[in-house]
């Protein structure tokens, strides 16, 4: 059998979410995943390569000497390299104790911003690891990685899984059963959608995404691609559609947010009325829903 190639090139994530939406592989054949002209080695690539080393996927390595190297360290060490020398692992995990483990390790790199974007970092990276686990029935898990950017005030975080997809996930739910494939995708990015209501609140992906989309115009980015339909936003689009065939065999999610004055997760809760202006978020609690 020959190999299905993906290549993505460039610095941009939304430019590697772009092109990997362009041309959906052959995910049930063998995968080349060719990263020659990638110059940067962002989340979004972190989980792909981690993806790639647990289901057997050629991985060709940068040309370019710095994110080659990352990869090296990925591929041999299972670690990458920030430019502080420090090793951030790029975990793979699959039950409950692996979350809060990988949420205690994130922590200690999500202190080095202010606590505000140390809880909105945590708590939104914690969330998409508990998807994984209540919903997607990822036989193989999940990988998961984030990194710091800190002269820009921003965080990145990305999880990958190869589990059933949020619009299967959603159609356990009997509400939503006679919708399209595609119209419970889209249902599913709404508050207070979930696919069993007597266990979540249905409060957790969609409030990242109501928080990317209400601040894209500062520069919050997020992108989510689910089998066949995706989510993208960035400062210049917003965009919610299908592909013909599986843009990603399970659900990749990653997410940019920034910290600014006056802008924060909390704010958005309020907005939103899931708390009370005046309730105290204690930062490493659960969410007060």
């Amino acid at each position: 059998m020959e190999y299905q190639e993906l290549v993505l090139k460039g610095t941009d994530t939304i430019a590697f979410a772009k092109q990997l939406l362009r041309s959906p592989p052959g995910w049930e054949g063998k995968l080349r995943l060719n990263l020659k002209e990638v110059g940067f080695i962002t989340p979004f690539i972190a989980v792909l390569v981690g993806v790639g080393r647990r289901c057997g996927w050629e991985i060709i390595k940068p040309e370019t000497e710095e994110p080659r190297d990352y990869i090296e360290w990925m591929v041999h060490a299972g670690e990458i390299r920030t430019k502080k020398s420090n090793y951030i692992p790029v975990e793979w995990g699959g039950e409950r104790k692996d979350v809060e483990e990988f949420s205690n390790r994130f922590k200690k790199l999500f202190e080095k911003l202010n606590e505000e974007l140390c809880f909105e970092a945590l708590y939104g990276l914690t969330e998409l690891m508990d998807n994984v686990i209540d919903h997607a029935k990822s036989k193989k898990g999940f990988c998961v990685h984030a990194q710091l950017y800190r002269t820009m005030k921003a965080v990145e975080f990305a999880v990958a899984d190869l589990g059933i997809g949020i619009s299967e996930s959603l159609r356990e739910n009997p509400n939503y059963q006679a919708m399209s494939p595609h119209e419970r995708f889209k249902k599913a990015l709404e508050l207070k959608v979930t696919r069993d209501s007597s266990k979540h609140s249905g409060e957790g992906l969609s409030c990242l995404v109501g928080f990317v989309e209400e601040n894209r115009e500062i520069g919050m980015q997020g992108v989510i691609i689910s089998h066949e339909h995706y989510w993208l936003c960035s400062k210049t689009e917003n965009l919610c559609g299908n592909l013909p065939a599986k843009g990603w065999p399970g659900t990749l999610t990653w997410f940019r947010l920034l910290i600014q004055r006056n802008v924060s997760l909390k704010d958005f809760w309020e907005y939103k009325g899931l708390i009370e202006g005046d309730e105290e978020i204690i930062f490493n609690e659960e969410p007060p829903f």
